[in-house]
């Protein structure tokens, strides 16, 4: 056997070990992913889980997030479930983080983001008909695919005259 040909062959076995490292790594998930309905979203350092989510196409409605404006998480409406976790999160403000599993429409957060709806109708002016935006209205479309067909009684608070006496 020549030279040539031997060195080949000794340097096959490291040939080997690295394609099977290899193979192990790319098996393995990558360090910046988590899991969001059972797919694994790879994220950047300051993603949100929102921002990550859309760029895979999973879909997590939002009332108030606005793109090119900083997240607020004030209307609630992209809740979203992680394990583990005793709340449901603001998927538009909760940093992306490794190792998250992450559900977005569990019974739980659907009934979150109905009786967000709910709630919100309740205090909205009734006629949707009249309205400039009727068929043009994201709450409107809201209501729709969550099926929130009702309005909440709306009761307003008491008034109370301001004491005082002290």
């Amino acid at each position: 056997m020549s030279k040539k040909h031997k060195d080949h062959k000794e340097e096959n076995p490291k040939s080997e070990k690295a394609a099977a490292a290899a193979a192990t790594k790319a098996a393995l998930p990558p360090a910046n992913s988590m899991t969001v309905d059972g797919v694994t979203v790879d994220f950047q350092p300051g993603d949100t889980i929102l921002s990550a989510s859309q760029r895979v196409g999973i879909h997590i409605p939002t009332l108030c997030h606005l793109d090119g404006f900083s997240p607020t998480g004030s209307c609630r409406f992209c809740v979203v479930e992680v394990a583990g976790r005793p709340a449901l999160v603001p998927s538009c403000t909760y940093p992306a983080e490794s190792g998250l599993d992450i559900q977005t429409h569990s019974a739980r957060v659907i009934e979150a983001r109905r009786t967000i709806i709910g709630l919100l109708l309740a205090d909205h002016p009734g006629d949707c008909l009249a309205c400039v935006r009727s068929g043009n209205c994201r709450l409107q479309e809201l209501a729709a695919e969550l099926d929130v067909r009702q309005r909440r009684p709306y009761t307003a608070r008491p008034h109370h005259e301001l004491d005082t006496s002290s």
